[in-house]
């Protein structure tokens, strides 16, 4: 991978089908959420690995609760991971400006 061209991403996953976790009570739908988040990841990984990809992506953290992980890689490669089963989209982890300077 060109590190020049290395950008850092947000990976969002598909949402898990919370119409089966209805019945569940808190720690029930956390513990299912956490599972998916886990078979989400090894899943994501392993089509990574399949593609030959996986020297190109680095630095990925382990899923959010809201169905995320971020990741370095370039644009192209980026764009090759929109693709992978389970992912619902990929863009830029922009920096976001705050200002605590009051009017």
């Amino acid at each position: 991978m060109d590190e020049s061209e290395a950008v850092r991403w947000i990976v969002r996953f598909e949402r898990p089908n919370y119409a089966a976790m209805a019945s569940l009570d808190r720690a029930g739908r956390f513990a299912a959420l956490r599972a998916h988040s886990a078979a989400v990841r090894k899943a994501f990984e392993a089509w990574i690995a399949a593609q030959g990809l996986d020297s190109q992506v680095t630095g990925m953290t382990r899923p959010t609760y809201v169905k995320m992980v971020f990741l370095t890689c370039t644009p192209a490669v980026a764009a090759r991971l929109a693709q992978a089963p389970g992912v619902a989209g990929i863009g830029p982890d922009a920096e976001i400006a705050v200002s605590l300077d009051l009017p």
